[in-house]
């Protein structure tokens, strides 16, 4: 989780407004609880905005696509899970109606845990969210990773390897 300091948590629809985006393989309620996962993990600076935490539950319900069903299901599941186990913890709240504060403290919780199912459950949520932040433009400009230059030497391995079997060696 972020160390950072606290800073504005990300505007969350409730359950009666519109979700903010359309995905295809997640439910309207099912991207709120995401939302609400992805803004409790990812660090919060000036720079990164709401359109920051849309664009990762849009690109991760595009990985759902390429689940197998049964991971698909679980995914699934796994948030229904979290939005609803708070209301059985001292936080009393549904995971999306909750604080940034109380959701960073009720995920850290878990990764604390004495149980390994547990523990390996949210770090599956939480490696899957920094995934979908890694991949954002303004992130990679932040921390200053480019791209194009490990393309460029991919590249040229590459045709260095095929004219090295063309030439038959």
């Amino acid at each position: 989780m972020s160390s950072a300091p606290s800073a504005p948590s990300v505007p969350l629809p409730t359950a009666n407004e519109l979700p903010r985006v359309a995905t295809r393989f997640m439910t309207p309620r099912e991207s709120l609880i995401y939302a609400a996962v992805v803004d409790a993990v990812i660090p919060r600076t000036e720079r990164l905005t709401v359109e920051c935490v849309d664009r990762i539950v849009l690109l991760i319900d595009g990985f759902l696509e390429v689940f197998p069903w049964y991971l698909r299901t679980a995914f699934r599941l796994g948030l229904h899970l979290l939005e609803y186990l708070p209301l059985f913890s001292r936080h009393l709240g549904r995971m999306s109606r909750l604080s940034r504060t109380a959701r960073t403290a009720f995920l850290e919780s878990w990764l604390r845990s004495r149980w390994v199912q547990r523990r390996e459950f949210v770090k599956g949520f939480i490696g899957i969210s920094l995934m979908g932040f890694y991949t954002q433009p303004e992130v990679r400009l932040h921390i200053g990773f480019d791209h194009q230059p490990s393309f460029d030497r991919l590249r040229a391995a590459r045709m260095k390897l095929l004219d090295h079997d063309r030439q038959g060696h």
